[in-house]
């Protein structure tokens, strides 16, 4: 007689534990934590990590799209597209990629997976143009767009299909993407020649370039969407686009090497971890002003709650640190159980 199977049981019961631990009259956070292959769900009343999704490999960007109902993951592994023959023994797989294809990593495949927000089940995994960075999810829960540091440009997923819909080119190790309110233009920051590229969604094509310098890597974008404000992490500095003009208008040195930023929940402040000087900076560019926090280890990722809580991860260790805006002040320290990259806010 053959032994029954449990695996729907324990799938189900799974279910029921990832929606017993992810109710929360609050906001959550999903956090994406890279190497260790899953998404943890923070509660910012409990202040505390309540659930967990497993599976999701290497996944450094995070992006929620709530007219789709899913959370964007983007791997940052390199995935061996389907068709390639073995790899022989004693061939590494970078040299068995680059025989094969011809391209190298420029030219090797990724995966996004579309996760349900409201059960913790992976939905699809869709193949796209490398390996992802970050993620972005357009207004409307039809289009998510992924940077590939290796490959010169993004991946258009239509989450209607699950399928990789468009790829644009950008300019070398792009880095960073943020869109419009009305979904009309994306912008991606290209780390490797300092510039900034605007993406017409409507026909997927670059319309400008604008060079800004330094590093570009995080971005954030003004709510009528006429400043952008970029970290230029070579330089050490914050830098702002005016939009309609097309040009660079200010910079503001904030230290050493900074990496996440987000805007305020009123729009007047940029806040900025500065992960070169174990500090977090927040910046008021119509004053010219800025405040600072010490915040050691590293900090890294930097998002921002609609109460105005500053939510910051580490580079160092597993750490979030929930910090007041006012006065800049942490309040709180969690464990993730391992580095915390681009948070997803859920309300």
């Amino acid at each position: 007689m053959s032994t029954p199977s449990f695996r729907p049981l324990r799938r189900l019961m799974a279910v029921l534990a990832f929606l017993g631990a992810a109710a929360s009259a609050e906001p959550l956070v999903y956090v994406p934590t890279g190497e260790a292959n899953r998404l943890v769900a923070v509660d910012l009343a409990r202040g505390a990590v309540t659930a967990a999704i497993d599976g999701v490999v290497a996944s450094h960007g995070l992006a929620y799209a709530p007219e789709a109902g899913v959370l964007i993951a983007g791997s940052f592994q390199t995935v061996a597209p389907a068709g390639m023959p073995a790899r022989p023994a004693g061939v590494s797989q970078s040299e068995h990629e680059a025989h094969h294809r011809g391209g190298g990593d420029a030219s090797a495949s990724g995966l996004v997976y579309l996760v349900d927000v409201a059960t913790g089940a992976i939905r699809r995994q869709v193949p796209v143009a490398g390996p992802v960075h970050h993620v972005l999810a357009l207004p409307g829960g039809r289009w998510g767009v992924a940077t590939h540091p290796t490959g010169g440009g993004i991946s258009v997923v239509d989450l209607q299909t699950g399928r990789m819909a468009a790829r644009v080119a950008t300019g070398p190790a792009p880095n960073y993407a943020v869109a419009s309110a009305d979904g009309g233009r994306v912008w991606v920051s290209n780390t490797g020649n300092g510039t900034v590229s605007e993406i017409d969604t409507g026909r997927w094509i670059v319309r400008r370039n604008i060079v800004v310098e330094g590093g570009p890597e995080h971005m954030a974008l003004s709510r009528d969407a006429r400043r952008l404000f970029v970290v230029a992490a070579e330089t050490g500095e914050v830098v702002e686009i005016d939009l309609p003009a097309g040009v660079v208008a200010a910079r503001y040195a904030v230290g050493r090497s900074p990496h996440g930023l987000a805007l305020s929940a009123d729009g007047r402040q940029v806040f900025v971890a500065v992960n070169g000087e174990d500090k977090l900076v927040a910046l008021r560019p119509d004053e010219r002003s800025m405040r600072t926090l010490a915040l050691a280890p590293r900090p890294y990722h930097v998002t921002v709650a609609p109460d105005n809580r500053i939510l910051v991860t580490s580079s160092a260790d597993g750490r979030l640190w929930l910090v007041d805006a006012d006065p800049l002040a942490v309040r709180s320290t969690l464990q993730l159980g391992a580095v915390g990259h681009q948070m997803a806010l859920v309300p």
